[in-house]
């Protein structure tokens, strides 16, 4: 019996060894007088803080970030001002259909479209000016949504070439991507190989390779814009209905059924 109890007794004792004092510890006299005297002639050391080599303005870094992020926060004013201008029009269908003078939402609903509208083209024309790069709404999604295929591309050209023109690429990448909004109606396979030729001779890029990407940007972006009449019609596209749209998948107010990429390719 006092064996376990001896084993209990250094099991207790090994589980609290670290909060033992040593000799010199407990010995240890703080000189409480000294330490009022020099908190009272202000000698007493003071906690300085984390100084920053360099003050950040939180506003600065959001106004003068890099071209990609303001390209997405263009994106984002809109999902906020469409979702705004859901709610107004809401509004308005509630007040229809109770049978009430609606004249005065009416109005509201059409100035308020106008604002938003008025909004979003301020924004492009200030990203235009601070990144004349991005000069349309399809640099906007090629440099957003097709950034691998920029950056792959630009990784093959010659670093001189990529540093005369830095933004051959993209340029590329936005040109194609507008024949594929456009491919049905206004642009023929001739403009694809035209736009090829050129980009070859610029860049001393591989023919093949140069075409390859083409077809998987104009891929992908033709399925981003179809519709639902357009892919019932398509062979072997039925199973891939969920695939469809992903771009702005997370975007409630202009993505889905409310798809802003759909208005581009009717406009």
């Amino acid at each position: 019996m006092s064996r376990n109890n001896d084993n209990d007794q250094r099991d207790f004792d090994g589980r609290f060894t670290t909060l033992t004092l040593e000799d010199d510890e407990e010995d240890e006299v703080i000189d409480w007088d000294a330490v009022h005297r020099a908190v009272e002639d202000g000698s007493l050391l003071k906690y300085a803080g984390v100084t920053e080599e360099e003050e950040i303005d939180i506003n600065d870094a959001l106004l003068n970030g890099d071209d990609r992020f303001q390209a997405m926060a263009l994106l984002s004013t809109m999902e906020d001002l469409m979702g705004a201008i859901k709610e107004q029009h809401g509004r308005l269908k509630e007040c229809m259909n109770q049978s009430s003078s609606c004249m005065k939402l009416l109005l509201e609903c059409a100035v308020f479209t106008n604002l938003a509208v008025d909004s979003i083209n301020r924004a492009e024309n200030e990203l235009a000016l601070e990144h004349p790069h991005i000069s349309s709404f399809y640099h906007v999604l090629a440099i957003v949504f097709l950034t691998d295929s920029v950056a792959k591309i630009n990784q093959l050209m010659d670093k001189a070439l990529r540093k005369k023109h830095p933004h051959m690429a993209l340029e590329f990448v936005a040109k194609i991507t507008e024949y594929s909004f456009l491919r049905k109606d206004h642009v023929s396979n001739k403009a694809f190989s035209a736009a090829v030729n050129r980009f070859v001779k610029k860049s001393g890029l591989d023919l093949q390779y140069v075409a390859n990407t083409v077809d998987e940007i104009s891929g992908s972006t033709s399925i981003e814009v179809l519709t639902y009449m357009e892919m019932m019609q398509k062979d072997g596209l039925k199973a891939t209905e969920a695939d469809t749209h992903l771009w702005l998948g997370q975007c409630e107010n202009i993505g889905g059924d409310y798809c802003i990429l759909n208005t581009q390719k009717l406009l």
